[in-house]
């Protein structure tokens, strides 16, 4: 494996977008499928560790096979070289068969229908547009053109179909073992509800990020997925009140961080910061320094001054970590706060 590591790296300089992401594992984009034609950063190619042995797998086009054999593919003359290394270090070696596996064709469900990976849009498409312009990970969204027609497949009682249907930017929820839940709607133009959510069990919450969590640690909470995206361990409560879908999650209330929009003078947002405090959960008070309203326009105001996405996500992160009140404390912190 280590003589396959090493050649791996050799290799990595005609590899788009390689990165080594952990021990025995690299991440590019595939060589075989082209990943995304339109979008050269996407990569969702992976070489990975299992047993004592790599493997390679692209999670768009599906095909895999061995790391030996997806270095003779690339460069044939590398891979004799690799074979070589590999008889002087008296590691046997044996050319592996070439199990290259094609995902078969699957009929759409409900679900899937109508829904176009944002990354698929052209490049002058309005949703793929709004998405960048708020430096949004343009792999967590998806597009759907007749927003109505499709959720009334899934909801007949609660969606009904309008003269004219309207397109919306859509967020999946997902469960945290990854199954997909349910949906959140972002009407990017024109007028109408900005935001709907359409459930597809309803045995489970409106929650983005639960398939992110890791457990043990503090979770911070938000009312929008645009915001949760950029903070880890994140989650967003898209539908209902936040305390009330909280506890329903059997987690310790000092577990969780409630973040709230930075709107001192809006008395909607003061009354839900009041009961989030009153309900003992630990809660988010900016300090007067931010002029921003939310986490999206925190981040893509620091991306205008010069830093990266990543330096820009830490320190509102930061931010929030030093800002954080509850019980006595949070009350002084939020009589201070208002501005109502």
């Amino acid at each position: 494996m280590y003589v396959e590591e090493h050649f791996v790296t050799l290799l990595s300089s005609r590899l788009r977008n390689f990165k080594k992401k952990g021990p025995h594992l690299y991440n590019m984009s595939c060589p075989f499928c082209g990943d995304s034609k339109r979008h050269t950063r996407k990569a969702r190619g992976y070489i990975y560790a299992k047993g004592s042995n790599l493997n390679f797998i692209c999670h768009r086009c599906g095909i895999g096979m061995s790391a030996s054999n997806f270095i003779k593919k690339i460069d044939d003359g590398l891979w004799q070289e690799m074979r070589l290394a590999r008889y002087r270090d008296k590691q046997q070696f044996t050319e592996q068969p070439e199990p290259i596996y094609k995902p078969k064709k699957k009929k759409q469900s409900v679900v899937q229908k109508g829904l176009v990976p944002i990354e698929d849009l052209s490049a002058d498409h309005p949703a793929l547009l709004y998405a960048q312009k708020r430096n949004l990970p343009l792999e967590e969204l998806f597009w759907i053109e007749k927003f109505h027609t499709w959720a009334a497949k899934l909801e007949p009682d609660r969606f009904k179909i309008p003269p004219r249907d309207e397109g919306r930017l859509m967020v999946p929820l997902k469960s945290p073992s990854g199954a997909i839940t349910g949906f959140q709607g972002r009407l990017i133009s024109g007028e109408g509800v900005k935001y709907l959510s359409v459930k597809i069990n309803d045995q489970e919450p409106l929650i983005w990020g639960r398939d992110r969590l890791r457990k043990g640690r503090q979770i911070f909470v938000f009312e929008g997925p645009f915001d949760a995206m950029f903070i880890p361990n994140a989650i967003a409560c898209c539908g209902g009140d936040i305390t009330m879908e909280l506890v329903n999650m059997n987690l310790p209330k000092d577990q969780f961080v409630v973040v709230y929009d930075n709107e001192p003078r809006s008395k909607h947002t003061i009354k839900k910061m009041q009961k989030a405090i009153d309900k003992k959960f630990p809660i988010c008070i900016w300090p007067s320094t931010i002029r921003e309203k939310d986490i999206n326009e925190m981040i893509n105001s620091r991306i205008e001054r010069g830093e990266d996405i990543g330096e820009a996500s830490y320190n509102v992160w930061f931010i929030i970590k030093n800002n954080i009140y509850s019980g006595l404390a949070a009350e002084i912190a939020l009589y201070s706060y208002k501005k109502i």
